[in-house]
């Protein structure tokens, strides 16, 4: 006896991820299940109607007539010779907008430029939009500082926006990783911008306690933040004729020298205080300080410094705490708003009260911490 085979709908219209992946996509808009539970952005291709031949009794037949055309529909042109030709039996179809990732877009173009560097607006606004284009990894990481912005924006839908923040920067970490290795001259620039949009994503995400967002820029890092502190001539001599000690580093250099560390974590937390006086004499010799010019202190810290500070030395914290007087400079801008309070507010907490008063100018500095 036989037996009849179940039939089943086969669909070639599913999302690329699922198609990628051999699985089944439920076909869901703007995201199937599958990539809402993935976080990857769900991308659907173009579907091209069939081209079918009609022979001239088919045509004839199809042809509707005037009891049952609408008044309104568009005159037919009938060939004279109906037995040669050629009809196509539907026009092709245009491919479904994706309507977040222009809202996106259009947010960026119009607005998030604005708001991200002073001195850049331009080059936010056109020249960085090219390199998207161009650079998939950047447009992902255009989208993703777009949709942190909207989330800032409309507390009404900002789990909504901050799902598909996440989505699009991991993403474009994915292929951004992948090329670290080799880097040239095609794709330095576009390298370097990502760079800087991945630093500001990390400093404008949700902050949770205990959440420093600094995780050094030489080791495996968040996001490559290399590039973006290279320096101009000029701010290069700055930073080398920092040689004299401001009372401030000088203060905290003498606290964590009298701890009774040993030489080879004291010479360790000395460079990092080196290297965040340079900055503190850039920074506070120019009328606009660039982003640059506070965030190069990540670039140039030692990896052994990240280690300390996840493990929660007090020294290693209270550095932290300094440095994140710095990044008040731009305290203005809604990516860095309340990333200082929430630096120096985190570090007060985790250090006991023996050591607080390492951090007592930093306090003072950021207009206090929450209570």
């Amino acid at each position: 006896m036989s037996t009849s085979r179940k039939s089943h709908r086969k669909t070639r219209t599913g999302c690329v991820s699922c198609k990628q992946r051999k699985v089944k996509c439920d076909e869901l808009r703007p995201s199937c299940t599958n990539c809402t539970r993935r976080y990857t952005p769900c991308v659907y291709l173009p579907t091209v109607p069939p081209v079918a031949l009609a022979s001239p009794a088919s045509t004839a037949s199809q042809r509707p007539s005037p009891a049952t055309s609408s008044s309104r529909a568009l005159p037919t042109h009938h060939p004279t010779n109906p037995g040669s030709h050629v009809t196509l039996a539907a026009q092709p179809s245009a491919r479904p907008f994706d309507m977040l990732q222009l809202e996106l877009l259009h947010n960026w173009s119009t607005s998030t430029c604005y708001t991200l560097s002073p001195d850049a607006r331009e080059e936010y606004r056109i020249e960085a939009p090219k390199f998207a284009f161009a650079h998939p990894f950047v447009m992902h990481a255009i989208m993703a500082i777009s949709a942190l912005h909207l989330a800032y924006l409309r507390h009404e839908r900002r789990d909504y926006y901050l799902f598909h923040a996440k989505a699009h920067h991991e993403a474009g970490l994915r292929t951004a990783s992948g090329l670290l290795g080799s880097m040239n001259e095609k794709n330095c620039v576009p390298m370097w911008l990502f760079s800087t949009l991945c630093c500001m994503f990390a400093t404008a995400r949700p902050r949770n306690f205990g959440d420093f967002v600094i995780v050094g820029a030489k080791g495996d890092a968040d996001c490559p933040f290399g590039p973006m502190f290279q320096t101009g001539a000029a701010r290069g001599k700055l930073r080398d004729k920092a040689t004299l000690e401001n009372d401030v580093t000088a203060s905290l250099r003498q606290n964590i020298s009298d701890s009774g560390l040993d030489k080879e974590t004291l010479a360790l937390y000395n460079a990092a205080i080196d290297e965040l006086r340079k900055c503190f004499a850039v920074v506070y010799s120019q009328t606009k300080p660039e982003l640059g010019d506070v965030f190069r202190w990540l670039w140039e810290i030692d990896d052994n410094f990240i280690q300390h500070l996840h493990d929660k030395k007090p020294a290693a914290l209270s550095i932290l705490a300094h440095f994140a007087v710095l990044t008040h400079s731009f305290s203005s801008l809604w990516w860095m708003e309340g990333f200082s309070r929430h630096i120096v507010a985190t570090v007060y907490r985790f250090l006991d009260h023996s050591h607080r008063h390492w951090v007592r100018w930093p306090i003072q500095e950021v207009g206090g911490i929450p209570e």
